[in-house]
């Protein structure tokens, strides 16, 4: 098994790298090499810099977040479907809840929304390599990031953001099971569109959303498949 490897800390945390992660970024910067001209794939390797730079700030986002409620964030591991702020327990109660979970995509709305008042976005596509296009460039990374993890589905920011919102009408632990049933319908939902569409990345997103979905029930034996990945702490 692979392992992550420390590459720094910033504000008490620990910043790895998944094994699997640094042979994704190898590879996606390889075949740019070998597909691309040497300014394209400058340019491809730039944006996956930028991508994994911002999803490092999302996590911290969460990190800061949680400090808020005494809850410390001894690791942020950027692995292949993004990053894992590993919080020292979970957050208790709906507020903290809501609260730990929407401040990693506030980071990126904040970004994006910058960037736009500030005149980054562009009619026409700005050209690569230059510092509009950089900017654009971020800018898009920012809305995909705050879009993509606002989808409810469980154990993604969305899917906590709901069961936060679910426990204020009903008690922790259903609001925990229509998560976790919600979070895998949508994992089945990415595994068959990619199956569908011969698109490796969207069965991987679904096979990962279902696993970690099932490993957010616990001793609950309908999710006995998610056992290997303990819930505690995860964000």
């Amino acid at each position: 098994m692979l392992s992550s490897y420390p590459i720094g800390r910033i504000l008490g945390s620990e910043i790895r790298v998944h094994g699997l992660f640094v042979m994704l970024l190898v590879g996606l910067v390889g075949g740019s090499l070998l597909r691309d001209d040497t300014p394209t794939a400058l340019w491809q390797g730039l944006s996956y810099f930028l991508l994994f730079s911002m999803i490092v700030l999302h996590e911290f986002g969460h990190a800061l977040a949680a400090r808020l409620f005494g809850i410390r964030t001894p690791t942020i591991t950027l692995h292949i479907m993004g990053g894992i702020a590993a919080l020292e327990r979970r957050p208790q109660g709906a507020l903290a809840e809501f609260v730990v979970a929407f401040a990693g995509p506030l980071v990126n709305l904040v970004i994006a929304t910058a960037l736009f008042l500030a005149g980054a976005w562009q009619e026409n596509q700005a050209e690569p390599l230059t510092l509009a296009g950089f900017l654009e460039m971020l800018l898009l990374i920012n809305v995909g990031l705050f879009l993509f993890n606002l989808l409810p589905a469980f154990p993604m920011d969305g899917g906590r953001i709901f069961k936060a919102m679910l426990q204020v009408v009903i008690p922790e632990r259903f609001a925990l099971l229509s998560s976790v049933v919600i979070g895998q319908a949508f994992g089945l939902c990415f595994i068959v569109y990619g199956l569908l569409r011969l698109d490796f990345m969207f069965g991987v997103v679904g096979i990962f959303l279902f696993v970690m979905a099932a490993g957010e029930g616990g001793r609950h034996p309908l999710w006995m498949f998610g056992r290997a990945f303990p819930a505690e702490g995860r964000a």
